[in-house]
């Protein structure tokens, strides 16, 4: 995770009240030597109540450089963005990753960032 900045709503897309949406910029490195799969649902949002999410489908308009999901040959890396509705004024909330449908390692375990909010 390397930038982390809130967005407005516009026409299109409104955040929940009491919620705020915020853009993640995300690296993904293969440091392996066999291909790696990525995925957006491989990140969750953590909220300083417990509660978990995955980013959101329906986002702004400013909203640009989704990170999609594919493969990584050894070497090779990705980057992207990915939106989450957070709860406003929620300092202590985090990312979390995942993988959910390959391991990056045999046991991958979770990385977790706080957002800094």
């Amino acid at each position: 995770m390397s930038q982390v900045r809130t967005i407005p709503n516009d026409d299109y897309a409104q955040a929940k009240a009491g919620t705020q949406f915020v853009q993640i910029h995300v690296k993904i490195d293969n440091t392996s030597s066999e291909k790696r799969h990525y995925n957006p649902l491989d990140f969750k949002l953590l909220t300083s109540d417990g509660k978990s999410t995955t980013h959101s489908y329906i986002v702004p308009n400013g909203y640009d450089n989704q990170l999609s999901f594919g493969d990584l040959n050894p070497g090779q890396s990705i980057e992207g963005n990915l939106v989450f509705e957070v709860p406003t004024n929620d300092h202590g909330a985090m990312i979390s990753w995942e993988p959910l449908f390959n391991s990056f390692a045999t046991d991958p375990g979770q990385a977790k960032w706080k957002l800094g909010l």
